[in-house]
């Protein structure tokens, strides 16, 4: 592989440094991003009702149907402070779940992905356009430095897009995600059965507002595994398909699990949001607009964007029957069934 540092094409943030802010935002989006930012324990009071029952379901707090919009906040407010308190395990698990994140290796590109069966792996669309883009590259597990500095227990698996390859879309309004399989070990077990996964639940309500949110990211150029651990924030839930947080990435990141403190994977990062005008916009640190000439030194990156799970599993759902490849339908069929999606 080239050792030239190329940042596969997308809007990732280019540096790894906190998101610059502009003085003044303009837009409600950025608005928002302000009031969750200044009080994060409390930003779940804009959540609509029914998103705060959910979440509420999730973490084992029922309610009747019938209680009031008071007694859902009062529950919530209790929940949400206990959460500052995290298991002993949380470390470890945490580790599990880094057991299933890879960088993926491309033509003097690199970047991340993450098991979600144990034969298939998930990124970007912008990173695995079709199945050529894919067929013949690999990618890196536990590609982690210990304490002097090695990385001894890497291990290396073929895409094999023949066997399954689903993508959406690198369009700005479209579903940023590729789901390619994985070829087997030498031992011919999958990389699944070794390593874990990272389960697709497809239920909404696993984050509110203002909830900390970690990334296990392979961030630059050919880096071992990096993490960004609860100073990230979830600032808005875009649609049904995006949402936007805070966190620190670089160009690859891209294809990296986005979790909550239970590591249930909330989204999967897709890439850096621009500061916007009023129309939507991207805008420069001058507000002008931003075109093909304006240089990187002069954009503002406020925030990361990344596709919800929940959309991708409606995605799969409906593309498991005329999905590419050979053993496309038995694959995802098994990916769904192993996030509960029945």
């Amino acid at each position: 592989m080239s050792e030239t540092a190329a940042a596969i094409p997308n809007d990732d943030n280019p540096s790894s440094s906190a998101p610059e802010r502009l003085p003044e935002p303009d837009d409600p989006s950025r608005a928002l991003h302000e009031k969750v930012r200044a009080a994060p324990s409390s930003a779940w009071r804009l959540e609509p009702e029914e998103r705060k029952r959910r979440y509420l379901t999730r973490h084992g707090v029922g309610l009747p149907a019938q209680a009031p919009p008071e007694e859902v906040d009062d529950a919530l407010e209790r929940v949400i402070g206990a959460r500052d308190f995290l298991p002993g395990n949380w470390l470890s698990l945490g580790a599990r779940r880094a057991d299933a994140v890879g960088m993926v290796r491309l033509p003097g590109q690199t970047a991340t992905g993450f098991l979600v069966s144990p034969w298939l792996l998930l990124t970007n669309a912008h990173v695995l356009r079709d199945p050529d883009s894919a067929r013949g590259q690999e990618v890196v597990f536990r590609y982690v430095l210990d304490e002097r500095e090695r990385a001894g227990r890497a291990r290396t698996v073929g895409l094999d897009p023949d066997a399954c390859f689903v993508t959406g879309s690198v369009d700005d309004d479209g579903l940023d995600f590729t789901v390619v399989a994985l070829e087997p070990f030498p031992n011919g077990k999958p990389a699944g059965a070794t390593l874990g996964v990272i389960p697709l639940r497809g239920l909404t309500g696993k984050a509110v507002l203002g909830d900390h949110l970690n990334i296990i990211q392979h961030p630059g150029f050919n880096t071992p595994l990096h993490v960004a651990l609860r100073s990230n924030l979830l600032v808005e839930l875009d649609d049904e398909r995006h949402l936007t947080y805070e966190t620190d990435t670089d160009s690859g990141s891209s294809g990296s699990p986005v979790l909550n403190d239970d590591w249930d994977l909330v989204a999967l990062h897709s890439r850096a949001v621009s500061a916007r005008d009023e129309h939507g916009q991207d805008i420069d640190r001058d507000g002008q607009l931003v075109t093909r000439d304006t240089p990187a030194s002069r954009r503002v990156w406020v925030a990361n964007r990344g596709e919800r799970v929940s959309a991708i599993v409606a995605e799969l759902r409906a593309r498991a029957l005329d999905a590419a490849g050979s053993r496309a339908g038995d694959l995802i069929t098994e990916a769904l069934t192993l996030g509960g999606n029945t």
